[in-house]
């Protein structure tokens, strides 16, 4: 596996697939099972729904599904890659849709 350094003369494996480095020595790894889902930067959102008609295209979304655009929305905006750089203009436009 391909290694390179930094400025500080430590060492990284460089991983092509997932575009990052990871630490040759090991340290701050941690190994994680697939069901792990928080710490695979997943959130639980908990809420009642008092109807299925979610999305009728009529009135902007509430509830859960409001809740999942907002969540959806903050990540989007963390997101620094460029080219994914319309999707919080498009999650906002689903929160703010009226018909």
């Amino acid at each position: 596996m391909k290694t390179e350094q930094n400025a500080k003369k430590k060492a990284y494996y460089y991983l092509p697939f997932a575009h990052g480095y990871v630490p040759t020595d090991g340290k701050g790894v941690e190994k994680l099972s697939q069901y792990d889902f928080e710490k695979l930067g997943f959130k639980t959102i908990t809420d009642e729904a008092t109807t299925f008609d979610h999305l009728d295209g009529k009135t902007p979304p509430d509830g859960l599904v409001k809740n999942i655009f907002e969540t959806l929305l903050a990540a989007a905006k963390a997101d620094l890659q460029m080219s994914h750089s319309s999707v919080p203009f498009n999650y906002q436009q689903l929160l703010q849709r009226k018909t």
